[in-house]
């Protein structure tokens, strides 16, 4: 029985919300790159690939703070040499992603999904700037109806205010929706949203098993969603139930909440 077969009996979701690195895509070898970049400028040791696969998912300037700590707490930091790095970083990070790549089942998943007419939203901690370049070079934006960055909304994962925004636009409820992601902050906010969680096994959760944060499914590979698709040897792991919260109302109580509305209106990206 696919994934979907499992959460929406006798039919699928009407919106289907990802996240991004360690979703759909292994961003981490240019982070690493970007970050061992700003570390030398700094005159400091670069890290490498493992170190940083542990300490993305909260956005960069964490990741920044984390590679100036060398630690995934980021105690102790500096705030203006902080301010510094982040600089430097973005400036290595936007020159190009030749090195991040489309995890396999990602391609197939979100062309079937289209084909059933299923809305799809993309929200990231990914800063605005990175999002779109990035999604057009690997050649997956067209699909996503809404896109969210880190930056959009005040507010970002494991807050669950971009999937209450998201929801809102397309006028669509939680029992009807569903968010995948591949780490903590991804599970925590779908289940503050009152959302289904599906969860992937080979992101980044900061060195943990995303099994802990019981997700409502954990599978290997998108394409174990699609009915028909899953493979002889496929795996899928239903965790211990958790309940989540059910009834909330979609309101997002924002600062400036009208300029921000207006804000997320000019960022939504409909690609045919």
């Amino acid at each position: 029985m696919s994934g979907f077969e499992q959460l929406f009996p006798g039919k699928l979701p009407r919106l289907v919300m990802f996240d991004l690195d360690g979703t759909l895509v292994d961003s981490v070898p240019d982070l690493a790159a970007a970050v061992d970049h700003m570390l030398l400028k700094l005159g400091r040791k670069p890290v490498g690939i493992e170190s940083v696969r542990d300490w993305v998912g909260n956005g960069v300037h964490m990741l920044v703070r984390r590679a100036l700590a060398n630690h995934i707490d980021a105690e102790g930091v500096d705030e203006v040499e902080a301010e510094h790095a982040l600089e430097l970083f973005n400036a290595a990070y936007e020159d190009g992603h030749e090195l991040t790549v489309v995890y396999p089942g990602v391609r197939d998943t979100l062309k079937w999904l289209h084909k059933q007419g299923v809305e799809m939203a993309l929200i990231t901690n990914k800063p605005e700037r990175f999002v779109a370049p990035l999604l057009d070079q690997m050649k997956i934006g067209r699909y996503f109806r809404w896109i969210i960055g880190g930056d959009t909304l005040p507010q970002k994962k494991p807050d669950p205010a971009a999937l209450f925004f998201v929801m809102k636009m397309a006028n669509i409820p939680a029992s009807q929706s569903l968010f995948i992601g591949d780490s903590r902050s991804d599970v925590l906010a779908a289940k503050a949203a009152g959302v289904q969680c599906v969860a992937l096994s080979y992101g980044y959760n900061h060195g943990r098993p995303i099994a802990e944060e019981s997700p409502a499914l954990v599978i290997d590979d998108l394409r174990q969603l699609i009915p028909s698709c899953l493979g002889a040897g496929a795996e899928i792991t239903l965790p211990d139930a958790v309940p989540s919260p059910s009834g909330n109302p979609i309101v997002v109580v924002i600062r400036k909440l009208w300029m921000k509305v207006i804000k997320a209106l000019a960022r939504w990206r409909w690609r045919a």
